[in-house]
């Protein structure tokens, strides 16, 4: 399981390597492959595709219990630990999370990460007009979120994540 898990990340920060010089669309499984020091074959022993490293990636966080669990209270998700976990994950793999950003496949794979656990979670709110729109609540809801983690890393992390919460709830109930 080690090898398997260090082949993996392997793969995984090369991809994002790689993406600092590189459109996503540019690079190939080859390229991958090189730069990782491994055979197209071992590559294949984890992924399918290109696209797979990502979404593994995603999934692995669920599985690790770093993100949404449909196991979790839902008081949990409307909590100041919820928002701290999510500032948490972006600031431990901010490179990550940046390089999908300027590739303009964060809001893609974040999509169907949420998309795949959402019905899990609302079902469980009791709140008949957050169900109803339950599509708009999710994009308001993960969107602002992930907007603002990225902009705290692109600006150097100046604020801790407890005044990044402040900032969060407080915008939250701001009505222009």
């Amino acid at each position: 399981m080690g090898q398997q898990n260090s082949n993996m990340q392997k793969i995984l920060f090369t991809t994002i390597s790689l993406l600092k010089n590189n459109t996503y669309e540019d690079i190939t499984i080859k390229d991958i492959c090189t730069a990782a020091g491994i055979s197209r074959q071992t590559f294949y022993n984890y992924f399918k595709s290109k696209d797979e490293i990502f979404k593994v990636f995603f999934r692995d966080l669920v599985e690790k219990g770093e993100v949404f669990s449909p196991d979790k209270p839902l008081e949990y998700y409307f909590s100041d630990r919820y928002l701290y976990d999510i500032i948490s994950l972006y600031d431990k793999y901010s490179d990550i999370f940046i390089a999908l950003y300027k590739q303009d496949i964060l809001w893609y794979l974040g999509k169907e990460f949420v998309s795949a656990h959402k019905n899990a979670l609302f079902d469980k709110i009791p709140d008949p007009y957050i169900n109803k729109y339950r599509n708009y609540f999710y994009l308001y809801s993960y969107l602002t979120i992930s907007y603002i983690c990225l902009e705290w890393i692109k600006t150097g992390k100046k604020e801790t994540k407890e005044e990044l919460i402040e900032m969060l709830k407080y915008f939250s109930h701001f009505r222009m």
